[in-house]
């Protein structure tokens, strides 16, 4: 019998992983070699605290390279991610929990181990639960 495959994580999960921490971490070179650039500009405080904001959201891109594609049917889950795909078994998964706002925890038990995989759920889901 042939398992159809349905997508947990969100359709946007390729542009939070790959494209939203690239744009940030070039905004964040960008303003701080302005900064070091025109040192001696009268704007430098306002460059230096755009320089620390853009800091900040640059750590808070961090677990978006962490973000997992994960599907799953009756029987197993399949965890996508950059270096490898996991196929574990619905019984081996200990609980789901929310992450930063909008991201969730998938806990599983692999090899004696408690695992986890963040994921990016359809926005409906996150509604549906709100």
């Amino acid at each position: 019998m042939n398992k159809k495959n349905i997508k947990l994580s969100s359709n946007v999960t390729f542009a939070y992983k790959y494209i939203l921490p690239v744009f940030f971490m070039l905004a964040f070179i960008f303003l701080l070699v302005s900064v070091f650039i025109n040192f001696l500009n009268v704007e430098m405080p306002v460059r230096i605290v755009l320089s620390f904001f853009a800091f900040i959201f640059c750590l808070f891109m961090i677990p978006l390279v962490k973000l997992h594609f994960i599907y799953y049917n009756e029987s197993d889950t399949i965890i996508k991610g950059t270096k490898s795909d996991k196929k574990i078994l619905n019984k081996d998964i200990v609980e789901v929990k929310r992450f930063m706002f909008y991201f969730y925890r998938l806990f599983y038990k692999e090899d004696g181990e408690i695992k986890k995989a963040i994921f990016l759920p359809h926005i409906y889901t996150i509604l549906g639960q709100a």
